[in-house]
């Protein structure tokens, strides 16, 4: 299982991050500075922004049905960049 540290930029070589539990819920702290909170993220396959997805394809008016939807071409998911990779033995067939 991985977490996530809301609110945390990327940590650079020579940064000292420390976890703290307060009131049963986990903190990061880069350098002593403002507390980010800790979430679990469950297994998963291949995550990818579907938002930045969904606005690309927004702006073809081909891509919308006649009953309001909107179809994403499966290719646009393949090919879309990871932004969290799969959890090992997570990734789908």
């Amino acid at each position: 299982m991985s977490i996530l540290i809301k609110g945390m930029e990327m940590p650079t070589e020579g940064t000292v991050i420390a976890i703290y539990k307060l009131n049963g819920k986990f903190y990061a702290s880069v350098h002593g500075t403002e507390l980010c909170p800790l979430f679990p993220v469950p297994p998963h396959g291949r995550l990818v922004d579907a938002d930045r997805i969904l606005s690309e394809q927004m702006k073809r008016k081909y891509y919308h049905l006649p009953n309001g939807d909107t179809a994403i071409p499966v290719i646009d998911v393949e090919h879309a960049p990871t932004v969290i990779p799969a959890e090992p033995g997570e990734e789908y067939e």
